[in-house]
């Protein structure tokens, strides 16, 4: 019986192996139901353009487009929390008021002109928006964070 059993053994192994790698009696593969790890597919960033749009049109995307607290510079004798010198900041998202921009590269408003200008990076735009000689200046930072674009950094000097 010991003599037999490496035989058996030998012959059952040589039986397993003959069959070919589908393992089926015809020799055709059969499908293997091992789950194999597919890579994930490349995240489509958010077009600038269209984020800008919706962020300056609605408030609620806007509001979750912000980095809360959002850190910045606030010169504003307007805002009596502020003081009237270069002073971190920053907004809470409970204080947020929705903030507009200029369409175009400017605006006349009470013959004012208010002027707009677009910085581009990679992953960074920079928007700036001022009136020439008066002390009004606002420059957005915006980021790309994971794919979509976030407001990360506000220098408001309105000084008047």
């Amino acid at each position: 019986m010991k003599a037999t059993l490496p035989i058996i053994l030998m012959a059952a192994l040589a039986a397993a192996l003959s069959c070919g790698p589908g393992g089926g009696e015809n020799g055709a593969e059969e499908p293997t139901p091992e789950v194999q790890a597919q890579p994930a597919a490349p995240e489509r960033a958010e077009d600038f353009e269209e984020f800008y749009a919706k962020f300056y049109s609605d408030s609620v995307f806007q509001k979750s487009r912000v980095r809360f607290p959002l850190p910045g510079f606030r010169l504003s004798e307007h805002h009596p929390d502020s003081v009237a010198s270069d002073t971190n900041y920053y907004w809470d998202k409970s204080a947020w008021r929705f903030r507009h921009t200029i369409e175009g590269d400017s605006l006349v408003f009470d013959e004012i002109i208010y002027k707009k200008e677009m910085h581009y990076s990679d992953r960074e735009v920079l928007e700036q928006i001022y009136i020439q000689d008066a002390g009004y200046f606002v420059e957005n930072k915006f980021k790309m964070i994971n794919g979509g674009w976030y407001l990360v950094f506000i220098y408001d000097a309105t000084s008047w």
